[in-house]
């Protein structure tokens, strides 16, 4: 089994997002945001909520 890459500490990234969270938050709700790019994590993840909320939906 591969070794995990070596992650920072969470301190180090985990303040520089959410200092720009609010920002992030205003341009997704201008009139010029569309859509959202998803790295291919982050899309298994929506589509493993997607799978979740369809089941719990009886769908």
């Amino acid at each position: 089994m591969p070794k995990a890459s070596p992650q920072p500490p969470r301190d180090s990234f985990t303040h520089d997002d959410i200092s720009l969270l609010a920002r992030v938050q205003q341009g997704m709700a201008s009139s010029g945001f569309q859509s959202v790019w998803l790295s291919d994590e982050e899309a298994r993840v929506q589509h493993f909520h997607n799978a979740l909320d369809a089941a719990l939906a009886g769908d």
